[in-house]
């Protein structure tokens, strides 16, 4: 699974987003981006009760995962049981013109319940 590349699981500050970067939302289903441009899309995940979320770009060439984040919503309870409640913030970066499509699945306990796609333009 992609979301689970590039992971630091100590991380307890909330995101913040950096100058320009675009926040992506599966409601609109359309993003456009620039060359060298990040982007991010946040989910809540809850490990130990089973909510997962994965991604994944149609093209690494033109839309890339960089880098994730995790914000915990208590950092001291995040290693243990029922704890592990947070917010994933997946980052990525637009690296050469063209259009794409970011899939986004919303799983629990192993089942896919809502599967996202998001068209990225990238100019």
């Amino acid at each position: 699974m992609l979301g689970l590349m590039n992971c630091t699981y100590a991380q307890n500050k909330k995101f913040k987003p950096t100058k320009n970067m675009v926040e992506l939302s599966a409601l609109e289903g359309v993003a456009k981006l620039k060359v060298g441009q990040k982007a991010y899309y946040q989910a809540t995940i809850h490990g130990s009760v089973g909510f997962m979320t994965s991604v994944s770009s149609a093209s690494y060439r033109i839309f890339k995962l960089i880098d994730t984040h995790f914000a915990y919503k208590d950092a001291r309870k995040a290693r243990m049981s029922g704890g592990d409640k947070a917010t994933k913030t997946f980052v990525f970066e637009a690296l050469k013109t063209g259009n794409t499509v970011l899939t986004i699945k919303d799983i629990f306990r192993g089942k896919i319940k809502a599967t996202y796609k998001i068209n990225v333009i990238v100019e």
